[in-house]
Order: structure tokens, then C-alpha cells, then sequence
């Protein structure tokens, strides 16, 4: 997913303290969508992998919506 703004997704996988999704099924389908945002957001210098941890960058949500206000006044 390469949105420029915050998503659903990106508040997600902040939340330390969200339940565990299933493998399958819709569960599945939102693990596999939260790691392309992962990717997305690494390639955009946004976040970095440490081994198998993802570290996000610092106000991340608000640095995302910045993003989309720009680019939606441009």
C-alpha cells in the first residue's frame, strides 16, 4: 500500500497493544497488507528493519499526514 498519508494500517502496526490476527482469511489478508505498508515505508525512509523488528520513525502518523496535506496542496 503506498499511500503518502496515515492509514488504518499504519495505526495498527503502532499499537503495541492490538490483538493477534488470524493466518487465514481476512486476518491473513490484513498481515499481508501490513507488510507491504512495512516495505512501503522503509523504502520511504519512514521506518527501518532490525533483523525481524521494524523500527518507526519518531511521530510517524503525524509526519504521514503532513505528507497528504502537501501533496493535497500541490
Amino acid at each position: 500500500m503506498k499511500a503518502n498519508g496515515a492509514t488504518w494500517l499504519d495505526r495498527r502496526l503502532l499499537d503495541r497493544g492490538a490483538t493477534s490476527l488470524s493466518d487465514g482469511g481476512f486476518g491473513g489478508e490484513v498481515r499481508a497488507a501490513m507488510d507491504v505498508r512495512v516495505d512501503f515505508l522503509v523504502s520511504e525512509g519512514l521506518a527501518g528493519r532490525q533483523g525481524q523488528r521494524v523500527i518507526f520513525m519518531r511521530d510517524l502518523l503525524e509526519t504521514l499526514r503532513r505528507r497528504e496535506l502537501d501533496t493535497a496542496g500541490a
